[in-house]
């Protein structure tokens, strides 16, 4: 079938129809993936990887995937040091160089922790593994209370 001019505005209605129905949350995760910044996608890695050492911390044949998933935490960690949280943008510019400071000493810090659960993990102690752990995961709302905006 051809279209021919009596047919484009049908086609054109068409289409701007279906854009109105898409569901809210396609366009909602649309816009989301378009305002990610290279720090959010460091910290997206991080938090798999803190999900699956965590789920691989159970039982002594998780270790070694557990370990894996350390060092994948530590290297995400080590690039997400390099960059500026965007709540720095918003920050009086007296204090910005503190805030920056601070965040980096805070990754620094967390940094140290996995180092400390990858040494645990190494030694193979579970209550010191549990508790290197505990300390890694203690880092994420400090530094989301921190470093991050309430999403309202």
């Amino acid at each position: 079938m051809k279209l021919n001019a009596t047919h484009a505005p049908i086609a054109v209605c068409g289409i701007v129809l279906a854009l109105l129905f898409l569901p809210r949350s396609v366009a909602q995760e649309s816009h989301q993936e378009e305002e990610q910044t290279e720090l959010d996608l460091c910290m997206e890695r991080i938090e798999d990887a803190v999900k699956a050492v965590r789920r691989n911390l159970k039982d002594e044949a998780g270790r070694p995937e557990a370990l894996r998933k350390v060092l994948e935490l530590e290297l995400a960690t080590v690039e997400a040091r390099g960059f500026v949280p965007q709540l720095a943008g918003k920050v009086p510019e007296v204090e910005r160089a503190a805030f920056v400071s601070d965040f980096r000493r805070m990754m620094i810090d967390f940094q140290r922790a996995e180092l400390d659960l990858e040494a645990a993990l190494l030694d193979g102690d579970a209550g010191a593994i549990q508790a290197a752990f505990d300390a890694v995961r203690a880092f994420e709302d400090r530094g989301h209370e921190r470093f991050t905006e309430d999403e309202d």
